[in-house]
């Protein structure tokens, strides 16, 4: 699994106090029902981060025509030509007290 961060996405989760490690440590650590389908592409996920914060994070797949290597580690480059998925991600804020609670109990069904 492969991050592509730009100065946008950097900066569009920053305003919600989310860093990249933060959001990319969620969706890794993702476990179902996550990533959910969101529709045109977009997936949500709902996970904790390694301080135990909880973030939801929005992402998408990007096709390989829309990756940009000029962004990626070189070893992130070959896993890129090796067919690794490169995400994309367009959101990522704490998640609200209602958000928790409903996390909460979907991670008591488990």
């Amino acid at each position: 699994m492969i991050f592509q961060w730009d100065d946008d996405n950097v900066e569009h989760i920053g305003e919600h106090g989310v860093t990249p490690g933060d959001a990319e440590y969620v969706v890794e650590h993702a476990w179902p029902p996550f990533p959910r389908a969101a529709g045109d592409g977009k997936f949500i996920v709902w996970g904790r981060t390694d301080d135990g914060s909880y973030l939801q994070v929005g992402f998408v797949y990007l096709p390989d025509d829309r990756v940009d290597v000029g962004l990626l580690e070189p070893s992130e480059i070959l896993d890129f030509h090796a067919g690794a998925k490169v995400i994309y991600v367009f959101h990522a804020m704490p998640m609200t007290a209602d958000q928790k609670r409903q996390y909460r109990k979907l991670k008591g069904r488990r």
